[in-house]
């Protein structure tokens, strides 16, 4: 990096000494120092853009270069890859990770979103299929009803009891004449089912870990057996434990944390930095409980005779 940073440096230096002349009342050297300070900042800049050329590679290793070309929008594209790779986030094109899988053609996706979203709108599978739509990659239909439109099997389910979206896949021709190819896309949406009474759980020991997970009691949830399906309440059992929907993403616990401010379980605000190991617990937990359903789905759907 000193060779690009020298040059900064120096123009920098040009800059303030032109400054300096000019409180001296030097006009002309002060218009030519900083003529040539600000040049050498524009050059330096505007030759960034030409980086792919072997010559130039040694630019790209600024990161001031790397900032003024984002602000630009401007990706970099070359033989060989820069000195430095910058990994970002990839909400930047697509959250859930699903777009490279369909443009593999997968026949079986399985996809956990845990972005924000607290009115479950599916801001970001919508965004998936916009952009695989753009690509003329597949279509989405609901497995249900092909006739249906699916963005109305997604508006339900907010008020679904059913903890994974089942979507069909057609994957269009690679080659002309080709056939269309079929997937299914199961994807589970981090909530709670209307009318959620699970209790606040403690933290996760090694015995749950390596078991399957058990769907805690009031939990409302279409899973199977067990699991206080269809229940409204703490009618059916008798627990003190206060309900995990009522849980803040702060410190605060015991009878006064229903007074402190904050999103409620499990829609803690992605800038929260204060979650706790039972926030983490409870977090897991719901995961789990929602994510046994679909991979018994997937399960019976590889293994139909239950072999193991």
């Amino acid at each position: 990096e000193a060779p690009v940073a020298s040059i900064f440096i120096a123009c920098h230096l040009l800059v303030m000494l032109g400054r300096g002349l000019d409180d001296v009342g030097s006009c002309g050297a002060y218009h030519v120092i900083l003529q040539m300070g600000l040049s050498g900042f524009v050059v330096v800049l505007v030759l960034s853009f030409f980086a792919f050329a072997p010559q130039l590679r040694w630019l790209m290793r600024s990161p001031l270069i790397l900032q003024f070309q984002m602000m630009f929008m401007h990706r970099h594209q070359a033989i060989r890859p820069p000195p430095y790779v910058y990994v970002s986030d990839g909400g930047l094109i697509e959250c859930l990770g699903v777009l490279l899988l369909l443009r593999r053609r997968m026949p079986l996706i399985i996809c956990s979103d845990a972005c924000e979203d607290m009115n479950v709108t599916l801001r970001a599978l919508l965004d998936t299929i916009h952009l695989a739509r753009a690509e003329k990659l597949c279509s989405f239909f609901d497995v249900r009803d092909p006739r249906r439109d699916v963005q109305l099997s997604m508006a339900e389910v907010r008020h679904s009891r059913c903890p994974y979206l089942r979507l069909g896949i057609r994957y269009e021709p690679t080659e002309a004449g080709g056939e269309a190819m079929e997937g299914e896309l199961l994807y589970i949406r981090m909530r709670l089912a209307p009318d959620d009474a699970a209790p606040e759980r403690g933290l996760l020991e090694k015995s749950e870990l390596m078991g399957e997970p058990i769907p805690p009691p009031g939990s409302t949830f279409d899973s199977g057996a067990g699991t206080g399906r269809g229940g409204n309440g703490r009618g059916s059992f008798r627990d003190t434990r206060p309900l995990r929907r009522e849980m803040n993403g702060l410190w605060c616990s015991g009878p006064c944390a229903r007074r402190c401010p904050g999103r409620r379980f499990p829609d803690f605000g992605t800038g929260n930095q204060f979650l706790q190991p039972r926030h983490f617990a409870n977090l897991c937990a719901l995961g789990a409980e929602m994510t046994l359903p679909a991979v018994k789905y997937i399960a019976q759907k590889i293994r139909p005779n239950g072999t193991p």
